[in-house]
C-alpha cells in the first residue's frame, strides 16, 4: 500500500510539472507575438473623393500616312539621281531616271509619242475658238441654203408669173410673129434670085432672126402659162431635204464646238497623254505623293532591272500608331478618345494622340483575339519614325467625385476584396468592399467604406482573426488573455 501511494505521488508530481511548463511556454509565445505586432507601424490614409481616368493599355507600331517602295520598271543604266535620303519631295517629281543611251527602242519611241500627245491636247484647246467660228459660219450658210430651197419649192405651187407678165409675154410673141410674117413676105419676093445676090441674102438673114426671136418669145410665154412638171417638183423636194440634212449636221457640229472641246474629245486626248507618260515613266522613278525619301538604294551608273528597289518614300506629315487591342477591351475604344503614346526608342518622352479608327474584325494569335485600333499623333515629331514600337494608354472614361483608395490598400482573398482599417480596440479589422475601376494608383470603392474613413496602406500579409482569450486557466486557478494588436498610425516609414 505504501508503495502504491509512493508511485501515485510521483505520477501526480510529474503531471503538475508538465502543466506548469506548458502554461509558461504558451504565455511566452503570446507575449512574443504581441511584442512583434506592437513593433509594426501601420500607414493609414483617409478615403477621399476624386477623379479617376480609366485607360486601356495596348502596344503597336508607328506608320506614316502613306508609304511606298519605288522600284524600276525597265532595264538600263542609272543616269541621274535627283534626291538624297531625308529630302522632302513633291508629288510627280522625277527622283531618278535611266540614261537615254541605255533605253530600248520602245521607250525612246514613247518619248516621241508623249510629245505628240501633249501637243494634240494643247491644240485641242488652242484651236477651239477657230473651230467654233468656222462651225458657226457653216451653220449660217446651211440655214440660207435651206431657206432658198424652201422658197423655190413653194414657188412651184403657184403661177410662174403675174397675169400682167403673161400678157406682156403674149404681146411680145404677137409682135415677133408679125416680124416673121413681114420678113417671110419680103424673102418670097427675092428668093428666086441667085444665092449670091446681096438683097436675097439680107432677106434670108432677116427672116432667120425674126424666127429665132419669135421662138424665144413663144418658149417664154409657154413657160409662164404652164405649171411645174413632176421632174421640177422632185428636184425641188430633193434640194429641200439635202438642205435640211446639211443644216442638222452643221447645227450638231456647232453645238459640239461652241463651248470648246467636248469632254469626250478631252478624255481621248488626255488618255493618250497618260498612256504615253506611263510608257516614258518606265525609265524614271517618280514620286507618287508628297513625302520624304526615307531610304535610297540607287546611285548614278548602277545597272538596274525591272522590280529592283530604288528608294522608299513616306509621308511623315501625319503619323499613326496601329494598336493591337484584345477583345476584352475593344468595345471600350471609340473614335475621338485621347491617348498618350510612348516609344521604346524614347521611353522618357510622351506624345499625345487620339483614336481615328476602330477595327471591326478581329484576328486570333496564340489563342487571343486582337482588334486593330488606329491612333493619330496630334503633332508629328522627328523622334517618331515609321516602324517604331509604341505603347499607348487610351483614356476610355473619366469618373468624377468617386471614392478612392490606394491600390496597395486593397487585398483579394477567397474571391473577396478586402480593405483593412484600424480596429476600435486598437487592432486591425478587415472590411469587405465592392470595387469599381482602377488606374495605376487608385481604386474606386463602390460599397463598404465612407468618405474620410482611414484605411491601412500596408496591411498585414494574413487576415487577422477576431481577438479571443488565449490564456490557460489551470488547476491552480490562474490564466492570461492574449489581446495584443498593432496600433494604427497615420504615418510611418515602414514599407
Amino acid at each position: 500500500m505504501k508503495r502504491f501511494l509512493r508511485w501515485f505521488g510521483i505520477i501526480a508530481a510529474i503531471v503538475v510539472v508538465g502543466l506548469v511548463v506548458s502554461t509558461v511556454l504558451r504565455n511566452s509565445t503570446a507575449s512574443a507575438r504581441a511584442s512583434a505586432q506592437s513593433a509594426q507601424t501601420y500607414q493609414t490614409v483617409p478615403v477621399q473623393r476624386g477623379s479617376l481616368q480609366v485607360v486601356v493599355l495596348a502596344s503597336g507600331t508607328v506608320r506614316a500616312r502613306q508609304s511606298a517602295v519605288l522600284t524600276w520598271q525597265a532595264s538600263g543604266k542609272v543616269g541621274q539621281v535627283n534626291v538624297n535620303a531625308g529630302e522632302t519631295v513633291k508629288a510627280e517629281t522625277v527622283l531618278a531616271e535611266l540614261d537615254a543611251t541605255s533605253l530600248s527602242q520602245n521607250l525612246i519611241q514613247a518619248q516621241t509619242d508623249l510629245i505628240n500627245a501633249q501637243q494634240a491636247l494643247q491644240d485641242l484647246y488652242d484651236n477651239a475658238a477657230t473651230a467654233a467660228a468656222e462651225a458657226q459660219s457653216k451653220l449660217a450658210a446651211a440655214q440660207k441654203e435651206l431657206d432658198d430651197a424652201r422658197t423655190a419649192r413653194e414657188s412651184l405651187s403657184y403661177k410662174r408669173a403675174s397675169q400682167d407678165t403673161i400678157d406682156a409675154a403674149y404681146a411680145n410673141l404677137v409682135l415677133a410673129q408679125k416680124e416673121v410674117d413681114d420678113a417671110q413676105s419680103f424673102y418670097d419676093q427675092v428668093k428666086n434670085r441667085p444665092e449670091t445676090d446681096q438683097l436675097r441674102a439680107q432677106a434670108l438673114s432677116a427672116l432667120a432672126n425674126a424666127k429665132q426671136k419669135r421662138d424665144r418669145n413663144q418658149a417664154n410665154y409657154n413657160w409662164l402659162v404652164s405649171g411645174p412638171d413632176p421632174v421640177e417638183i422632185a428636184q425641188a423636194d430633193a434640194r429641200v431635204r439635202l438642205a435640211e440634212t446639211s443644216l442638222a449636221d452643221a447645227q450638231r457640229q456647232y453645238e459640239k464646238l461652241k463651248n470648246g472641246p467636248t469632254p469626250e474629245d478631252l478624255k481621248i486626248a488626255e488618255n493618250r497623254v497618260t498612256m504615253a507618260q506611263a510608257a516614258v515613266n518606265q525609265s524614271r522613278i517618280v514620286a507618287p505623293f508628297d513625302g520624304t525619301v526615307t531610304d535610297l538604294s540607287v546611285l548614278p551608273g548602277d545597272i538596274v532591272s525591272p522590280n529592283q528597289v530604288a528608294m522608299r518614300i513616306d509621308d511623315l506629315s501625319t503619323l499613326y500608331v496601329d494598336l493591337q487591342v484584345t477583345e476584352v477591351d475593344i468595345n471600350k475604344i471609340q473614335v475621338g478618345q485621347s491617348a498618350t503614346v510612348t516609344l521604346d526608342a524614347t521611353p522618357s518622352a510622351q506624345f499625345t494622340a487620339h483614336v481615328v479608327d476602330v477595327g471591326q474584325v478581329g484576328t486570333s494569335s496564340n489563342g487571343v483575339v486582337y482588334f486593330n485600333a488606329t491612333l493619330k499623333l496630334d503633332q508629328p515629331d522627328p523622334r517618331v519614325r515609321p516602324g517604331m514600337t509604341a505603347s499607348a494608354s487610351v483614356v476610355v472614361s473619366t469618373q468624377e467625385g468617386v471614392l478612392l483608395v490606394p491600390n496597395r490598400a486593397v487585398r483579394t482573398e477567397n474571391n473577396k476584396h478586402l480593405v483593412f482599417v484600424p480596429g476600435q480596440s486598437g487592432g486591425v479589422r478587415a472590411v469587405t468592399v465592392q470595387i469599381g475601376d482602377s488606374d495605376e494608383n487608385n481604386t474606386v470603392i463602390l460599397k463598404g467604406l465612407q468618405e474620410g474613413e482611414l484605411v491601412i496602406t500596408n496591411p498585414p500579409s494574413a487576415t487577422p482573426s477576431t481577438p479571443s482569450n488565449t490564456g490557460f486557466r489551470g488547476i491552480f486557478g490562474g490564466g492570461t488573455r492574449g489581446n495584443s494588436s498593432p496600433q494604427p498610425s497615420s504615418g510611418g516609414n515602414q514599407p
